[in-house]
């Protein structure tokens, strides 16, 4: 039986697949008493790690589209957990902040 279980290998993609989902579905119930989606809880842990960086440098780091990220980030920002600074090097750009209650989530 031992070697029946050793031999048998189970395709890469369908163990990945299978890991990502369990960390989804654990972050979801970790996240809901917060009333954060998982995206949402991933962008919030994300700006806290590199608090001032751009909207395009958060969905490079989340390989998420800019749209996605924009409209995560914006829920967040109308939930006051997180604010867009002005970049001083490129006005062009914001900088991504936490609130005092974004950090106390985070």
């Amino acid at each position: 039986m031992q070697q029946q279980r050793l031999q048998r290998h189970e395709p890469l993609g369908l163990l990945i697949t299978t890991v990502r989902s369990r960390i989804k579905q654990t972050v979801g119930a970790l996240a809901r008493p917060f009333r954060l989606s998982p995206q949402q809880f991933w962008v919030l842990v994300g700006i806290a790690e590199s608090e001032g960086s751009s909207l395009g440098q958060l969905a490079a780091r989340h390989h998420v589209d800019q749209p996605t990220a924009s409209r995560v980030v914006m829920a967040l920002v109308r939930r006051g957990l997180v604010v867009a600074g002005d970049d001083p090097e490129d006005r062009r750009r914001s900088r991504l902040m936490l609130t005092p209650a974004g950090q106390q989530l985070a």
